[in-house]
């Protein structure tokens, strides 16, 4: 499981992104950093960094972003209150804009 005060229980997530979610990345990254240094991170993990692979032969190049596993708390459970929880799976990880909502 994991648990927010030991380190040792955290990982990394290494997330190729697809065509799209590259897209998408340049216009939601300013706002992923905001996050994670005001707040210290998303709800969901902190970028830890975003990256493109060039292949030196002929292979096709890809973007990839880096992810703290997720080891806080679900919404409205503070660290205190927390027993130990495992890991989320984080396979179907997806970046998304939203667009807000007009009132």
């Amino acid at each position: 499981g994991v648990s927010p005060s030991d380190s040792r229980t955290f990982s990394i997530i290494f997330k190729q992104i697809n065509r799209h979610e590259a897209t998408l990345l340049p216009s939601l990254h300013p706002a992923l950093v905001d996050q994670l240094t005001r707040h210290g991170g998303s709800l969901l993990a902190p970028l830890l960094g975003w990256l493109r692979y060039v292949p030196a032969g002929a292979g096709e190049s890809f973007q990839a972003v880096i992810l703290q596993n997720v080891a806080r708390p679900p919404p409205g459970i503070s660290h205190g209150d927390c027993r130990r929880w495992k890991p989320f799976d984080m396979k179907g990880l997806r970046l998304y804009k939203v667009k807000a909502a007009h009132s």
